[in-house]
Formats: structure tokens, C-alpha cells, sequence
């Protein structure tokens, strides 16, 4: 192969570890709402999700946290506004934020979910 390959692997068979972390950024694969915006800081491993929840809506976003490369140590989640959602992590690299109708506001509710190393 050559050094420019597009493989997963250097010449001497060794993992292409920056790759594979690019690769494996945080991301949101189920959201329970309408995305405003979303961000990776690779240098400070901090993910920012922003979503409106439609009006009397619960639901359940799931957000993909990969701990080997990003959050080795364990990863803190934040959530705005404080107490209109919960979060849980369902397995190593799941983190689930769960909203109920309860806290959904006319014109619906603005969340920011911010994932951040230990």
C-alpha cells in the first residue's frame, strides 16, 4: 500500500488511529425532533447537539459517544434547559436523552445536549 492509501492501516500494519478517530466522532443517529445544529471540537472531544422538540412530544434522541478514541475516561453530558430531559447511557459508546410531553412548551422546546470528556 502506499502512504497515501485510503485504508485503515499503515505500511508496517499498524492502525491509522487518527483516521479511525475522525471516522468515529460523536454523532446523532436518532433524533426526536427537528435539528438546529450540531458540532465536534476534535481538539476538546466536546459534541454540541441543538434540537427543537415539537409540542407534546416525548421521545428518546441517541447520541453515539465513542469511548475508546474520544472519551477514555468516561464522558459528562450536559442538558439545557436544566431538568427538560434526562440522559442514560444505554452501553459503552450510547448515550439515550429522554424528553417527556410534560416539558414541551407551546411552539415547542429548544434542547442543547453537550457532551464533554471527563
Amino acid at each position: 500500500a502506499s502512504p497515501m492509501s485510503e485504508g485503515f492501516y499503515n505500511q508496517d500494519g499498524t492502525l491509522q488511529q487518527s483516521k479511525v478517530a475522525a471516522l468515529g466522532r460523536p454523532f446523532a443517529p436518532l433524533i426526536s425532533g427537528h435539528p438546529k445544529q450540531w458540532h465536534f471540537d476534535a481538539s476538546t472531544r466536546v459534541f454540541t447537539l441543538v434540537f427543537t422538540v415539537a409540542e407534546g412530544r416525548a421521545g428518546t434522541t441517541t447520541i453515539f459517544a465513542q469511548r475508546s478514541f474520544h472519551y477514555p475516561s468516561g464522558v459528562a453530558v450536559s442538558i439545557r434547559p436544566s431538568g427538560a430531559a434526562s440522559w442514560v447511557q444505554t452501553s459503552e459508546n450510547v448515550i439515550e436523552v429522554r424528553h417527556d410531553a410534560r416539558h414541551s412548551r407551546s411552539g415547542g422546546l429548544e434542547l442543547e445536549v453537550v457532551l464533554s470528556p471527563l
